[in-house]
């Protein structure tokens, strides 16, 4: 009776076991084919006749939708939470000041003027992203649209090149050229891709510094003096970096949270008209 107890045990654990990591450690095929030019644009024929959508609709036959400006910023701020943007009431800070949340609540008012003055320009979405959440993965996830699996965490150690179609894939194919600053996982993913790379270290968390400060060296020569790049991306990561160290909670993520509204204002000042951020 015991083994034949212990039996139906072992295989009813092999048996979980097996349901567990058949469904937790999905396996995903890459797939390798590109987008061609002569696809016809995103919108269905059947979503042309939706009104609101009819002033953005492209061209029907191919070559993607109409350029509505001839450069773009892209500002990626690494582990920038949603309340950490959400502008909280009196009364939410209140609740939170007793778990730390006056070190990052309410830290990014420009931000908050642009929400509230100029609701058509600018928009903030909540965005929960499944996990890993390792930079390398979310990269991935950001440029290519797809969903990572959780073995592809062994990547963010050693990333690879992506094989994947991509925007950087397709803006690279139509000959556009991209300016990249920040964190050096893009060039690993990208490499030989941008037309000037100032690639900084990210493994080192208690360096809150070195990579912010070298985006904020070199990109607004870029975008005030330069006129030979279509994408300037800039990704910082001294957020992350404290959050890792630190915690949300602690003096350092307020002044970290200043120095990228003091950015973020800046831009906006500095933005030519052509360029969309």
């Amino acid at each position: 009776m015991t083994v034949g107890v212990l039996v139906v045990t072992f295989f009813l654990h092999a048996a979980a076991i097996f349901l567990f990591t058949s469904g937790f450690f999905l396996t995903r095929y890459e797939a390798t084919d590109v987008s061609p030019c002569s696809e016809d644009a995103a919108f269905p024929t059947a979503m042309h006749n939706t009104h609101h959508l009819r002033r953005h609709e492209g061209p029907r036959t191919g070559c993607w939708s109409n350029v509505k400006f001839p450069r773009v910023v892209y500002i990626v701020i690494d582990a920038l939470r949603f309340d950490f943007m959400h502008e909280a009431s009196q009364e939410e800070q209140q609740q939170k000041a007793a778990d730390g949340g006056q070190y990052f609540l309410n830290h990014l008012p420009h931000v908050h003027a642009l929400l509230r003055d100029e609701p058509a320009q600018s928009l903030l979405f909540r965005f929960i992203a499944d996990a890993p959440t390792m930079t390398m993965q979310r990269l991935k996830g950001l440029t290519t649209g797809t969903l990572p699996t959780f073995l592809d965490i062994k990547d963010n150690m050693h990333s690879e090149e992506i094989v994947e179609d991509s925007w950087i894939k397709q803006l690279t194919a139509m000959n556009k050229s991209i300016v990249f600053m920040g964190d050096d996982t893009w060039g690993k993913l990208y490499p030989s891709t941008f037309l000037r790379n100032y690639s900084y270290d990210s493994f080192n968390v208690k360096d809150l510094h070195t990579v912010d400060n070298g985006v904020l060296a070199h990109f607004f020569p870029e975008l005030v003096n330069q006129t030979d790049w279509d994408v300037l991306i800039g990704h910082f990561l001294g957020v992350d970096h404290v959050g890792h160290t630190f915690g949300p909670n602690h003096p350092s993520m307020v002044s970290k949270l200043h120095q990228m509204n003091d950015f973020l204002e800046r831009l906006t000042e500095s933005l030519p008209p052509d360029v969309l951020a």
